[in-house]
């Protein structure tokens, strides 16, 4: 027979705090993956911290995103939060193309246009982040 007390008064615990990129991102009706699990497989590994301290903050898939909502617009692929320990957190703006892609300026820089006046402007003003 066992004497320890099930059940208990045990507290969960609590859930980390929200990281800047995940407040932007609910700011703007969206959720955050973790770490950087919204970038698609095949890019996934090539997304990597300079260092091996470098802490993935949260991700967005902004194409799926904003798919059905905007169907014909040039979105932007992935968005990155990311943090050094001691450091600001900050975003990176994610958008794979070969570079035998020159092609696309165009269509990139639509797409810059369409991130700067959907998601940077909106949730973090007109600040060089």
């Amino acid at each position: 027979m066992s004497t320890k007390k099930q059940g208990g008064n045990r507290k969960a615990p609590a859930a980390p705090a929200l990281s800047a990129f995940e407040k932007a991102a609910t700011a703007a009706g969206l959720t955050a993956a973790p770490g950087k699990s919204a970038v698609e497989n095949r890019y996934r590994g090539s997304v990597e911290g300079k260092t091996a301290d470098t802490r993935f903050t949260g991700s967005l898939d902004m194409d799926a995103a904003f798919k059905q909502i905007e169907p014909e617009a040039n979105r932007w692929d992935f968005g990155i939060g990311m943090r050094k320990p001691g450091k600001q957190e900050f975003a990176v703006w994610v958008e794979p193309h070969s570079a035998s892609s020159l092609g696309e300026v165009k269509t990139i820089l639509a797409k810059l246009d369409w991130l700067q006046e959907n998601w940077i402007n909106r949730n973090f003003g007109n600040s060089k982040h």
